[in-house]
C-alpha cells in the first residue's frame, strides 16, 4: 500500500465554473486546524480544507467526432441524440442549483444504455459533494463496469479513491486512464494529483507540465508546488 502525503489537494473544475486562483510560491497550504484534536478529526479537517466544494468531475459530453480518441463501448453505444440531451439537461440543472430536477432526469437517464455510466459519474460527484465517498465510489466504479474503456470514468474514480486514501487504487486507475488516452489533458492533471499525493513530485511535475498548456489548474499546481521551476 502506498503511503499518502498529507499536504496535497485535488483540483477538480466544475466545466462552467471560475477555476480557483493559484497559490503564490511558499503560501502554506495546510488548514488551520486547531491543536487539541484528534489526528482523525485533523484529518478530516484538512481534507475537507484541501478539496474544493465544486466536485463536476465529468466533462460535457461531446459527440465522438471531436473526441481524440473513442473506445470501442463508445463506438458501440455513442452518447448521442437523447442520451446526450438527458446528461447535459442533468448538469445544466445542477449548474443552476436545482438539485431535485436534476436527479429526477438523472433517474431517467439512468434507464438509457447510452446515458447510464455518465449518469453514475454525476450521481458520483452529486455523492463527494456531500462527503459521501463510500457511495460516491460505489457510482463511479459502476461507471467504469459500464463504460471499462473511456478515460474519463478511471480518471474519476481515480479522483474520489485519492480523496478516500486509497493511493493504490487511485494510482491504478490513474495509470489506466492514462494507457487509455495519453492525449487527453485531464488525464494527465488527474494522474499529476494523485502522484502529489503519493509524494512522487518529480513524476507528478512531468505529467502536470504536459496538463498546464491546456488546464489552468494544472498551472496552479505548478506555481504551488513546483515555484521558480
Amino acid at each position: 500500500m502506498f503511503k499518502l502525503t498529507s499536504s496535497v489537494h485535488f483540483v477538480i473544475f466544475l466545466a462552467a465554473s471560475a477555476i480557483p486562483a493559484a497559490a503564490q510560491p511558499g503560501e502554506s497550504f495546510s488548514p488551520n486546524v486547531p491543536s487539541m484534536v484528534s489526528p482523525r478529526e485533523a484529518a478530516e479537517a484538512e481534507r475537507s480544507a484541501l478539496f474544493p466544494r465544486a466536485f463536476d468531475l465529468t466533462a460535457k459530453p461531446v459527440a465522438p467526432a471531436e473526441k481524440g480518441s473513442i473506445s470501442v463501448e463508445e463506438l458501440r453505444n455513442p452518447l448521442e441524440g437523447k442520451s446526450l440531451k438527458l446528461i447535459l439537461s442533468a448538469q445544466d440543472l445542477l449548474a443552476k442549483g436545482e438539485k431535485a430536477r436534476a436527479m429526477k432526469v438523472l433517474q431517467v437517464a439512468m434507464d438509457d444504455k447510452r446515458a447510464a455510466p455518465y449518469a453514475l459519474m454525476i450521481l458520483g460527484t452529486e455523492h463527494l459533494k456531500t462527503g459521501d465517498t463510500v457511495a460516491a465510489i460505489a457510482e463511479l466504479e459502476e461507471s467504469v463496469r459500464l463504460l471499462p474503456s473511456a478515460a474519463a470514468m478511471h480518471s474519476n474514480l481515480a479522483l474520489a479513491l485519492g480523496w478516500s486514501g486509497n493511493g493504490e487504487q487511485a494510482l491504478r486507475h490513474a495509470t489506466k486512464a492514462l494507457q487509455l488516452d495519453p492525449s487527453r489533458p485531464k488525464t494527465r492533471f488527474v494522474m499529476g494529483q494523485i502522484l502529489l499525493l503519493l509524494g512522487r513530485k518529480d513524476e507528478a511535475e512531468f505529467h502536470l507540465k504536459i496538463a498546464a498548456a491546456a488546464l489552468p489548474g494544472a498551472r496552479a499546481l505548478l506555481v504551488k508546488y513546483f515555484p521558480g521551476r
